[in-house]
């Protein structure tokens, strides 16, 4: 391995810690909204529930939760 080929390993090592926190960040930002969203849905005191195209029930809120 020559100087070159530690030159470009470092870059990329580089380049993929930048991508690595940015997608981090990312996914901060999105468990943030997911916590608000969760928080607003559940405060909501009828009972409410997600079904999916298929009929499956993919989320449900606090209120729908106690009663059923």
């Amino acid at each position: 391995m020559d100087a070159n080929d530690n030159h470009r390993l470092i870059e990329e090592v580089a380049n993929l810690e930048e991508r690595l926190a940015a997608q981090e960040h990312e996914i901060q930002i999105l468990r943030s909204e997911n916590s608000f969203l969760s928080s607003v849905v559940d405060g909501i005191t009828e009972e409410l529930m997600v079904v999916d195209s298929e009929f499956d029930v993919t989320d449900a809120n606090r209120a729908f939760l106690e009663r059923y």
